[in-house]
């Protein structure tokens, strides 16, 4: 038996039919997820989308009524042609004291002394059916704390859920500790797992005016503030001898790790948590715009002006200690970033890195160069709305546009930056 703390109803409409989803938790504290198929002609398949970011789908026990169904070879169930309700199972990882790294993106679960509460993982969790593929949205449908949906809001309790191509989503299920914040033209919902411990670091402060200055960096429109821009940040903390810090980002909500450890909560790990928090929302932000960036100027940019807005938090310490890790100049350059982005696309995901570290420093030294070419008067943050905005070339380049007004700045010193970190051909 299945003891109801929520339902959540997503529907899609499709040629008016109606693909209704509900999540109820059950007695063993799993999730248990049904599907109702609206008719069709053709045969309906089931699939997740883990397999598209590299992760490890949490689904099993498919079934059509009491019919265990087994994927084939391409991962997809396929379900018998008078399958009106599909139903399968996700055990969440239940959070310690020791806390969780993010990256591998799961479904995870906390006991708190509010209730348990859940952050659903979509890609690993939620099966989908391809010949349905198309906008759906989450309803809230009554009962308990509800389900928090970190999406675009059409309106009162109604949420996008993405497509096969876009980014995943995480939501979030029960009674969670949330702040709520209104940053410019962004609004936040801040998810803590330990209330104090978050508080006590600062870690929504110090992210809210790194977010600020992201907010006005890439020049987000007003007229689209807290009626559409809404995004969630899950806070996770993690012991430090879990390893290293990460982020894991959604296209209106992500997960963010910090170090938790009473001792070890310094101020470059805060920093660092900062940093990598801000890098995903600068992402985020990019996508509210619908810019469509190649990856190495996507990536780059985003850790560039992670690391930069934490020079806006005066009381973040060690920031230029954190920016050091990646900005530095004398670092030599095997390969011009045009070259990397071709071979990561070529599937080298060995580069990846280098977006972050050559990328970073290339950004850094245009950074300089504009603001010793007009007196301190502009800065590299006066030409990224335009940069966001243009078309970008097919080659991965940057937009003519963006190099005419650099180097009618700048003039030669950008050539010299441009040939020695991107490579021939700009």
């Amino acid at each position: 038996m299945y003891r109801y703390l929520v339902c959540a109803v997503l529907a899609a409409w499709i040629d008016r039919a109606s693909a209704q989803y509900a999540v109820a938790v059950g007695s063993a504290d799993d999730l248990a997820f049904s599907l109702q198929i609206p008719p069709s002609t053709n045969p309906v398949t089931l699939r997740s989308r883990a397999s598209d970011f590299g992760l490890e789908s949490q689904v099993h026990d498919v079934r059509c009524g009491s019919t265990v169904l087994s994927p084939d070879d391409r991962g997809e169930w396929r379900l018998p042609a008078d399958c009106s309700v599909a139903t399968w199972r996700v055990k969440p990882d239940w959070v310690t004291e020791d806390g969780m790294s993010v990256d591998a993106q799961r479904t995870f679960a906390y006991r708190s002394t509010g209730g348990q509460w859940y952050v659903i993982s979509e890609p690993t969790s939620i099966l989908r059916t391809p010949a349905h593929e198309g906008r759906l949205s989450i309803r809230e449908a009554g009962g308990g704390g509800g389900i928090f949906a970190a999406t675009v809001e059409l309106g009162r309790g109604h949420y996008i859920l993405p497509n096969r191509g876009e980014a995943p989503e995480f939501y979030v299920l029960g009674p969670a500790p949330r702040r709520n914040e209104a940053v410019d033209a962004l609004g936040i919902t801040y998810i803590l797992d330990n209330p104090e411990k978050v508080q006590d670091l600062g870690l929504v402060d110090l992210h809210a005016k790194s977010v600020a200055y992201l907010v006005k960096v890439v020049n987000l429109p007003a007229e689209k503030a807290l009626s559409r821009n809404k995004v969630a940040v899950v806070w996770v903390g993690t012991r430090r001898r879990n390893g290293a810090l990460s982020g894991a980002a959604g296209g209106r909500s992500f997960l963010a790790n910090y170090i938790s450890d009473e001792e070890a909560s310094d101020s470059q790990s805060v920093a660092w948590a900062v940093a990598i928090a801000a890098h995903e929302q600068f992402h985020q932000l990019t996508s509210m715009l619908d810019a469509r960036l190649p990856v190495w100027l996507a990536e780059s940019l985003a850790h560039y002006y992670g690391l930069k807005s934490l020079l806006e938090n005066e009381n973040l310490l060690s920031a230029v200690e954190v920016r050091r890790r990646f900005i530095d100049i004398g670092r030599p350059v095997e390969s011009g970033l045009l070259e990397l982005n071709r071979r990561f696309t070529s599937g080298e995901g060995s580069v990846y890195g280098l977006f972050y570290s050559q990328g970073a420093t290339f950004w850094h030294l245009l950074d300089m160069a504009i603001s010793r070419a007009t007196d301190s008067t502009r800065t590299l943050d006066s030409f990224i709305p335009e940069l966001l905005r243009a078309q970008q070339p097919a080659d991965g380049s940057l937009p003519a546009s963006f190099m005419d007004a650099l180097r009618e700045t700048v003039g030669t010193a950008a050539d010299d930056i441009l040939s020695r970190y991107l490579g021939p051909a700009q």
